[in-house]
């Protein structure tokens, strides 16, 4: 996520040099009680292309607020809602708070300067104004201004490319991950695939011997036939389980690799484990053992195969630390108040403590190159954000080492 941020707040730098300060004539609500102050700052800023509006007190300023001009020059000493107070009750608003105020006014000590600033105000001129001063001021608050949202919607821009960019990368890393299990899929689909073709022959055989005990002379052997058609039966049974298992692996793969959308689904937290236990049933042939201590009835909000996702990586990095040794992981979950905590937890040799502050950084790995990329924990993490979760490393010693995931349980679900 930082590497992205990095490379799309650098992209950004360079295209806001590129971007035009205003597009239209800017509005400017002009609030003073002397008619003549309005007309004189009215004519001013017309010759100079702006669009005008006028009140002559605070109530009418906090109607006209609600139009969105783009500046107010506010005087302050006005009866009724003065202009400090109507400052105020501008930046308590949701919909005005954003709008530039500069306060004008003949009062020229520092307090009244600096009860303005405190007030919301961003500039204060004294009067009488100087006509060139003030419009530079304004124009340069309206640049500042313009600036600003520039600034916010290239910042919702950069947050969206980041999180797709994100998804992508989570997406990639998921399909890396499949090329590592090509080998052991393809041995996985071959048993299963032998089993199939033997079990066809026999049976051709068998369809072949049928034939003969029913067609030989002198009768019928139904004896020899019903053995025959038994024996037959027993290779059709093994190869609709062939066929079954070869379905299962596909399907599994399957929906590893499917890139997954934003929208997340209720399920048994049993059912992304179980795909992953899938996934991994090559490498726990070779005498790792997991231990689920999952309840059966326990929901979760997720993307499954994200999830999935995470308990692939966490395995792996597991079984890879165990090497050839008969290791054990235990991956238990339960409901703590409004919180799923998950703990996967393995008998390893634990992970060397001057790496525990890089494990979830980017690319970082002590694997060798041909074996990992080095994002696995860093995905792992993002994904866990995404579900608006947590993951820490919360054991680490000579026995090994142990990952808790906490889960947000929502409140209440809409289909």
């Amino acid at each position: 996520m930082y590497l992205l941020f990095f490379m799309l707040s650098h992209r950004l730098r360079i295209d806001l040099r590129k971007v035009p300060v205003m597009n239209q004539s800017p509005t400017i609500l002009l609030v003073d009680d002397e008619e003549t102050n309005i007309k004189l700052l009215k004519a001013h800023f017309q010759r100079a292309g702006y669009n005008i509006l006028t009140a002559l007190n605070g109530e009418e300023t906090i109607n006209l607020a609600r139009q969105k001009p783009d500046l107010i020059l506010l005087d302050v000493m006005m009866p009724g809602l003065d202009g400090l107070q109507t400052c105020r009750i501008l930046k308590k608003d949701a919909g005005t708070e954003d709008i530039p105020i500069i306060f004008l006014s003949a009062l020229e000590d520092a307090e009244s300067r600096t009860q303005g600033l405190e007030a919301g105000g961003v500039d204060f001129v004294s009067k009488p104004f100087n006509g060139r001063e003030l419009l530079a001021r304004v124009r340069n608050h309206l640049t500042i201004k313009d600036q600003e949202r520039q600034l916010k919607e290239y910042a919702l821009k950069l947050e969206d490319m980041v999180q797709e960019r994100t998804r992508q990368l989570v997406h990639a890393e998921r399909l890396a991950t499949l090329g590592t299990f090509a080998a052991a899929t393809l041995h996985e689909i071959n048993n299963p695939n032998a089993a199939i073709q033997g079990s066809a022959e026999l049976g051709k055989y068998f369809c072949q011997k049928v034939k003969e005990l029913a067609g030989r002379p002198g009768g019928t052997d139904w004896a020899a036939l019903t053995k025959a058609l038994d024996q037959l039966e027993a290779r059709l049974d093994a190869i609709f389980v062939g066929s079954r298992r070869i379905t299962e692996i596909a399907r599994t793969l399957k929906g590893y690799a499917r890139k997954e959308g934003a929208q997340k689904t209720r399920c048994s937290l049993i059912d992304p484990i179980k795909a992953t236990m899938g996934l991994l049933h090559h490498r726990l042939k070779s005498g790792v053992s997991v231990d689920l201590q999952i309840p059966p009835d326990l929901q979760v909000d997720c993307q499954p195969q994200e999830l999935s996702q995470v308990f692939v990586n966490l395995l792996n990095n597991a079984m890879d630390a165990m090497a050839e040794e008969k290791g054990k992981v235990i991956i238990k979950a339960e409901l703590s108040g409004t919180e799923i905590i998950i703990q996967v937890e393995d008998n390893g040799p634990g992970i060397p403590q001057e790496i525990e502050r890089n494990l979830f950084e980017p690319f970082f790995t002590t694997k060798d190159p041909s074996r990992g990329t080095g994002l696995g924990l860093f995905i792992i993490r993002n994904i866990i954000d995404e579900h608006q979760g947590k993951i820490v490393l919360i054991r680490n010693d000579a026995t090994g080492a142990t990952f808790q995931i906490r889960l947000p349980v929502l409140p209440a679900w809409e289909n």
